[in-house]
């Protein structure tokens, strides 16, 4: 007895149907080990949203400081402009 494998469109679709769930399939196994290698994140308290707002703010301030007063010191001359002007010619 001898059976001849044949392949209808319904078998080739069935084929693709199930390649395609089990590609599916194994992209969410891999981003769910993903998570879990990753490991568990701390939810975050409202508390510690403030701390790290007023830490942020502060060392923006920090910085703005500096910059100001290196611009101040940057746009103040060392000899005033208005004395080395060459005089107009009559």
């Amino acid at each position: 007895m001898e059976y001849r494998f044949s392949l209808t469109p319904r078998l080739i679709a069935l084929t693709l149907f199930c390649g395609v769930s089990l590609l599916a399939l194994l992209f969410t196994l891999g981003f769910q080990v993903g998570q879990r290698m990753g490991g568990a994140t701390p939810k975050a308290t409202p508390a510690s949203y403030v701390a790290n707002a007023k830490a942020d703010a502060a060392a923006a301030t920090r910085m703005a400081g500096s910059m100001s007063s290196d611009i101040a010191a940057a746009a103040t001359p060392g000899v005033d402009k208005a004395a080395w002007t060459p005089k107009p010619v009559p």
